[in-house]
């Protein structure tokens, strides 16, 4: 697997607000907060949330550890907010997919936009029962999906480490639009991998943008 180009991906998210000026950001499900050095370096305000306190340890600027369905936040006070790495494939169910983007519409400002990537089930086909090892070799990712349940699971093996098994519930865009249009954000654009040039073998993430009204 090649590095993620964190840098691009950013650009793009800037440019889908539309406008100039300092914005203030929220990093969701952000981990180590890879975006949060690269927002700061273009003078803008990150704020980064994750549900694990200890994902936080390493990442830079402001940061809390916060829920992504019952975000602890004012209303409309967010230029952009950034979900990366098919992080929103981590909620379980559509209700949950609904319910948090209902949270993130209340915390951003009239349009303003989420801009988020995720895996299609097209994605999830071309990974079943494959493996995939990360740019160093260390950290090897195996695939199955269950196509029923729209389930795609993945063995993470670290070197040394041990491994670990993730689940992410695969959403349909039907699914997305829907949950999107009913809490009043508009699908503005869906392109593949942040408009970057992808791969060939296994079909690239799609990054959304939606708008709020």
């Amino acid at each position: 697997m090649a590095d993620i180009d964190y840098a691009a991906w950013f650009r793009f998210a800037l440019n889908s607000i539309g406008r100039p000026g300092k914005h203030h950001i929220l990093e969701l499900f952000a981990g180590h907060a890879p975006m949060a050095p690269i927002a700061m370096a273009y003078g803008h305000v990150n704020l980064a949330l994750d549900i694990e306190p200890k994902m936080l340890e390493h990442a830079t600027g402001a940061r809390a550890a916060a829920n992504a369905l019952f975000l602890p936040l004012a209303d409309g006070i967010f230029d952009l907010a950034l979900a990366t790495n098919a992080s929103i494939n981590y909620l379980p169910e559509n209700a949950a997919l609904a319910h948090h983007l209902s949270e993130i519409g209340r915390v951003l400002k009239p349009g303003a936009v989420y801009v988020f990537d995720c895996c299609t089930p097209g994605r999830a086909e071309t990974l079943h029962l494959r493996s995939m090892r990360s740019a160093t070799g260390e950290v090897e990712f195996s695939h199955q999906y269950d196509r029923v349940k729209g389930i795609l699971q993945t063995l993470v093996t670290v070197s040394g480490r041990g491994s670990e098994e993730h689940n992410q519930r695969i959403f349909t865009e039907p699914e997305i639009r829907h949950a999107a249009k009913a809490v009043g954000l508009k699908a503005e654009q869906t392109v593949a991998n942040y408009g970057l040039p992808v791969g060939t073998g296994v079909e690239p993430i799609v990054t959304w943008v939606l708008r709020r009204a």
